[in-house]
């Protein structure tokens, strides 16, 4: 009653709502009671939805604080057991010693002991001397020592460095001017190096056998499970093998790859695929099947060229910029969604080796000239000789300001100079972009941490850089290593690829199970 009584009187304070409200009372009593339980079940909704929420949020936090507990509690566990795996492994360490103690404490051994002693405390300061490496003077003054060791007794140190056949020489040589991290203690002789050859042969041929066992013609295997995956579609394993198993010499296995990429490999039942996963495995692998084995097996030829025609169709953008993926049963390119829509700096880059090999092996300029495009098209869009990873296919524009050495960035900066070098160093455009590259490394990129004082290559957003170096770019050393021969930062290349190598070892060895991480980070 009081609710209608207020209904009433607010609408008879308006002359006009007053005769209306005498005609339809009624309905305008009822529409006022609608009015009203909307606005209450409105408000009373909202409270409940409000404590729905409260709840959820509370139900998740202490769901997340479980799940710390939970975590914090297995770390904890793991690292129990990993200090009491050790302890063991102590514990039987020491038993040994013992044993051997024992046994060279026996009559006539007594001297014996007495040796292996004090060649075990040699040993022990030997470790530590080179344990205390560390520091760079220290460094400096055994590479320098080293190289003056070796243009003393070395006669050929005195004459022009020149290519030889002598291969393990010439690299434990080369190692040493160098000034190694670790010094180099013996060189290789004939039969180390056979038992290692032997060793790696061994592990290829297990792994090369459970792949065709379980796998064969799948892309990998999945060696859990025994069973075959697919990512590629194009029996990845057989082709990336081939030039592995001519170069090892097992004949038999190559014919069986070769015979099933001549014969079952077919590309025209394919629909999309990654453009440079599949140049650089499927096309780059049958080319070097073809090279290695003489150049005259007209079957892997023909099947390089039928995939390098359908994975030609990528380059039809405006720029000359290839999409990323690439239908190989009806041509038609696309750029993958997750990317805006851009194509990738590594994938554009990393893929004219190949295609300037089939041009070279078929004498069709065609392949050339859409991969060299590409090159034309990045050089005058350098940033101190450095690219974003994302670029626009249609407009050639730059779409994201990350510069890496990683994931995305990586194998860009490798193949200007294998360009270069696969050119006979005839190239001057690779030769500049490789060097200009170089330079804005040391420039903007080359880091080095504290208090360890290990070189890493940061990633570059905008002008802010980020202190992190993916596992991948462990590759510049050995980059910067091979392209110092003509640089005109020599000196630098050379320490700045030491000290990589030396960062990438100790990502595996500070690490429990011998593995590197995907990538680290420096903390301040």
């Amino acid at each position: 009653k009081n609710t209608f009584g207020w209904c009433k009187g607010f609408l008879l304070g308006f002359p006009k709502m007053r005769s209306l409200f005498r005609k339809n009372s009624f309905a305008l009593y009822m529409g006022a009671l609608l009015v009203l339980y909307l606005t209450v079940f409105g408000f009373y909704v909202s409270s409940s939805k409000q404590s729905e929420i409260e709840k959820l949020r509370n139900d998740i936090a202490r769901l997340e604080k479980d799940k710390a507990q939970r975590i914090s509690s297995v770390l904890e566990e793991a690292r129990e057991k990993t200090t009491e795996r050790e302890r063991e492994r102590e514990k039987e360490r020491e038993k040994e010693k013992e044993k051997e103690a024992e046994a060279t404490g026996k009559p006539g051994n007594r001297e014996h002991s007495a040796l292996a002693k004090e060649n075990e405390l040699l040993k022990e300061k030997l470790l530590e001397l080179e344990n205390g490496l560390e520091d760079k003077k220290e460094e400096n003054a055994l590479a320098a020592a080293v190289d003056g060791a070796n243009n003393n007794n070395d006669p050929e140190s005195k004459q022009p460095e020149t290519r030889t056949k002598s291969h393990s020489t010439s690299s434990s040589r080369t190692s040493m001017k160098l000034g190694a991290y670790e010094p180099v203690k013996d060189e290789w002789d004939d039969e180390t190096a056979e038992q290692r050859r032997n060793a790696v042969k061994a592990a290829f041929k297990h792994a090369w056998d459970g792949y065709r066992k379980y796998a064969w013609g799948t892309d990998e295997l999945r060696p859990v499970s025994r069973r075959g995956h697919n990512w590629l579609g194009q029996g990845g394993t057989i082709i990336d093998s081939m030039d592995t198993l001519i170069i090892m010499g097992f004949d038999e296995d190559y014919k069986a790859a070769r015979d099933w990429v001549v014969n079952e490999l077919r590309f025209d039942n394919k629909g999309d695929v990654s453009f440079f996963e599949t140049t650089i495995r499927v096309l780059g692998g049958i080319l070097a099947a073809y090279d290695l084995s003489g150049r005259e097996d007209a079957a892997l030829l023909a099947k390089a060229k039928d995939i390098g025609d359908r994975l030609a169709k990528a380059f039809a953008t405006g720029t000359g910029l290839p999409f990323a993926q690439v239908n190989l049963r009806s041509g038609r390119a696309s750029p993958p969604g997750w990317t805006g829509g851009a194509s990738i700096l590594a994938e554009v880059a990393t893929v004219q080796l190949e295609f300037y090999e089939l041009a070279h092996e078929t004498g069709e300029t065609k392949y050339y000239d859409i991969a060299r495009k590409v090159m034309d098209f990045l050089e005058p869009r350098s940033q101190d000789g450095l690219y974003p990873i994302f670029i626009d296919p249609h407009g050639g524009r730059f779409t994201s300001n990350q510069i890496t050495y990683g994931a995305m960035g990586d194998s860009a900066y490798e193949y200007f100079l294998k360009l270069w070098v696969q050119s006979g160093k005839s190239e001057d455009l690779y030769k500049r972009m490789y060097y200009r590259s170089v330079e804005g490394m040391h420039k903007h990129l080359v880091q080095k941490s504290s208090p360890s004082n290990l070189v890493y290559i940061a990633d570059m957003r905008g002008r802010s850089l980020h202190h992190k170096m993916d596992h991948l770019a462990c590759f510049a050393g050995g980059m910067l290593a091979l392209g110092a021969e003509d640089s005109p930062s020599k000196e630098k290349d050379l320490e700045v690829a030491r000290g990589i190598a030396k960062t990438c070892v100790e990502m595996y060895k500070r690490q429990a199970s011998g593995l590197a991480p995907e990538y680290i980070v420096r903390s301040f």
